[in-house]
């Protein structure tokens, strides 16, 4: 095998996850699974996910593939929801279940529900501006149509209070939070909170970033004068 196969190998080893019945147990579920998949046998396919996460319940992998499988193939969208909801519920902190969650909510356009998620996002990431940042820029990444500001309402609150370790951190908080200022249509503070990130850093890529971000919102705020 690779050395990026064995190093885990080698860690779950280490913790005692791994023993030669699981790894079976793994491989023979691989096996089954891709060939009821390719005969798009899509309750066998369920089960065995099922039979899967019963042994295994702590795998996103296999939560995702249950949603996939009741939303796209058995267009059962209501339980393929409950099942992310559920693993957020015991996994709270585990962000990339909490964004596959907003981004199911989202591609069924259940803006409600996302700002609930979202909220639950904020507070359980409060004290972690990096994993605030990337809700933020996941949120900001959206075409309009798509877009909650409620949710962003949420991120931007909990990061204005949380705080950071290193003034690279603060800077990359500071331009986030510019870029949700000049969302809701603040230039004026979006570029005070970019020219105060591009003075608070020594990272040449981090300060060059909000320096162009601060120029951009200052040239934003002239056009405006011009216009009155």
């Amino acid at each position: 095998g690779k050395v990026s196969e064995v190093v885990p190998l080698l860690e779950e080893m280490r913790r005692g996850a791994y023993t030669i019945e699981n790894a079976v147990a793994v491989d023979r579920f691989k096996t089954e699974f891709a060939a009821a998949m390719k005969k798009q046998d899509n309750a066998s396919a369920l089960k065995l996910v099922d039979g899967e996460l019963k042994r295994m319940p702590d795998s996103l992998e296999l939560a995702v593939a249950k949603t996939d499988i009741l939303d796209r193939k058995l267009n059962r969208p209501e339980e393929a929801r409950a099942v992310l909801e559920s693993f957020v519920k015991t996994h709270p902190h585990q962000l990339p279940a909490r964004e596959l969650l907003i981004a199911f909510l989202r591609n069924h356009s259940l803006f409600e529900q996302i700002e609930g998620a979202a909220a639950e996002a904020a507070a359980e990431f409060a004290a972690e501006p990096a994993a605030l940042v990337k809700l933020i820029g996941s949120e900001l990444s959206c075409p309009p149509d798509f877009a909650c500001p409620a949710a962003l309402r949420h991120y931007a609150s909990a990061i204005s209070k949380c705080k950071c370790d290193t003034p690279r951190q603060q800077a990359v908080s500071d331009i986030v939070m510019s870029q949700v200022m000049g969302y809701f249509g603040n230039h004026e503070k979006a570029a005070e909170l970019a020219e105060r990130a591009a003075g608070s850093t020594d990272d040449d890529k981090t300060r060059d970033a909000a320096a162009k971000l601060a120029r951009f919102h200052r040239s934003v705020l002239e056009a405006a004068k011009k216009l009155e």
